[in-house]
């Protein structure tokens, strides 16, 4: 290949790495818009369904970095939130095969700060997705009781969120407290909101609070103060005739369990209808701040 030629095909080269990182980056960001508000369009499916190719239907892994092991994981949890089940349990059980086999083969690359917090977030999101698959896999997605068999792995869940959420802050030490620290991924932001919603647990519950409240966060377009405001009101929602305190999960018939929410305009400007989906229906209150209220 002549000089001109190698010229021409540097500009072409870049371009395609450009236009690769450009389409990872707005594939992660319609995901997270889409996870965070398909309770509240139901036409979002359709939309995130035409812009996002569905996933093959069975597939090996075999990642070469943090960096593919997130993005098949990503895939993985986007073709369970479009309801497509086709192969997913295989498709996690292969997914934690291979990061075993990688972090085996690449222990002495993974001892830094970075990756340790990258690895520990990987092992959060992947637990909390395979519990999501098995139990809407198993048969009866409308049980809510089926969360209550997983209250070792949300455990397990909460010491891996603990251990990046404390690698975070070594990384941002000397920052000012309240200013949010700002990621681009979702960490752990929604697998808290997930626990607190899902595991009725109230040890368990109050943990992922505490979590959850420590510090401010930001990831890509999930905000730790505005989904606390939702996940608090479904525990509220769910616990209110009990007391201040359940002894355990199972004080919580399925009947009072929230199985979903959705937002309505209300009567006035910056007035909302928030519901809750219950074993016996809905029940919507009015709210002024959806922050504060849903």
């Amino acid at each position: 290949m002549n000089d001109g030629a190698k010229q021409r095909e540097k500009p072409r080269s870049d371009a395609s790495a450009f236009f690769g990182f450009a389409d990872r980056f707005l594939r992660r960001i319609i995901a997270q818009i889409y996870m965070l508000i398909r309770d509240l369009d139901p036409d979002i499916t359709a939309i995130v369904t035409s812009i996002l190719q569905p996933s093959e239907q069975s597939r090996s892994f075999d990642f070469a970095s943090l960096a593919d092991a997130q993005e098949e994981l990503s895939d993985i949890r986007l073709q369970f939130e479009r309801c497509d089940m086709r192969g997913l349990v295989g498709k996690v059980s292969a997914w934690s095969t291979a990061f075993e086999e990688f972090k085996s083969l690449n222990s002495a690359t993974l001892k830094s700060r970075g990756n340790k917090r990258a690895v520990a977030l990987l092992e959060l999101q992947s637990r909390y997705c395979a519990v999501d698959i098995a139990i809407n896999c198993a048969g009866d997605q409308a049980d809510q009781l089926l969360w209550d068999r997983y209250i070792g792995a949300f455990t397990d869940m909460l010491d891996y969120a603990e251990k990046a959420m404390d690698l975070q802050d070594a990384d941002v030490k000397g920052q000012a407290s309240c200013s949010p620290q700002f990621h681009m991924h979702s960490g752990t932001v929604p697998v808290l909101y997930g626990i607190i919603a899902k595991c009725r647990d109230p040890t368990i519950r109050r943990r992922a609070i505490g979590l959850m409240t420590s510090r401010p966060l930001q990831e890509g377009v999930w905000n730790n103060n505005l989904v606390l405001g939702v996940a608090r009101r479904i525990m509220a929602t769910e616990e209110g005739s009990l007391g201040p305190w359940p002894a355990s999960c199972k004080d919580i018939p399925a009947e009072s369990r929230v199985r979903s929410i959705a937002v309505a305009a209300g009567a006035g400007d910056h007035q909302y209808m928030v519901g809750y989906q219950l074993g016996r229906g809905w029940r919507w209150e009015e709210s002024d701040y959806i922050a504060d209220c849903v």
